[in-house]
């Protein structure tokens, strides 16, 4: 995030060209127009975007990516309960993976799921 205001900086407080902050802050030329183009369709100031937290920045700069993170969250399995009926004779990943997804239709995905606890097992094992 520090990147990311620093380009801000340079180019509404300083008025460089999005390509001269690009290169002073090292952060590429497309991701820099593309800041640019959304603090301008914002008309967001260099005065209000310091004001801004670095969460409510993230949330105008990158909606798609928050708001499918906030729905991996709604949606996020029980995990204490998987713990617990996972110590359950004859009860299998896939099972409760298929309890899961019929709650929630929207839910995470059975790969989705695995890459989200195999490096979990593995840490613990």
């Amino acid at each position: 995030m520090r990147n990311i205001r620093e380009v801000l900086r340079l180019i509404l407080s300083l008025q460089l060209s999005n390509r001269q902050a690009s290169i002073l802050s090292g952060v590429a030329r497309t991701t820099t127009n593309r800041y640019f183009k959304t603090i301008q369709e914002n008309q967001l100031s260099w005065t209000d975007i310091d004001a801004l937290s670095d969460d409510a920045l993230r949330k105008i700069l990158h909606p798609k990516q928050v708001k499918m993170a906030e729905q991996e969250v709604k949606n996020a399995p029980n995990w204490l309960y998987i713990h617990d009926e996972m110590k359950r004779k004859g009860v299998t990943l896939l099972l409760l993976w298929h309890e899961y997804k019929a709650a929630n239709p929207e839910g995470l995905s059975y790969r989705h799921l695995l890459g989200v606890i195999v490096p979990i097992v593995v840490y613990w094992v």
